[in-house]
């Protein structure tokens, strides 16, 4: 099972940046507007 998470960490936390770079840019992006 810890091998699971540890193959899962580095995924998961790619999509975390990704969603918070992702909604950072689109509330950006809604304020220029």
């Amino acid at each position: 099972m810890m091998d699971f998470v540890y193959a899962a960490f580095p995924w998961v936390a790619f999509g975390i940046v990704l969603v918070v770079v992702l909604t950072h840019m689109n509330s950006k992006k809604d304020k220029s507007n």
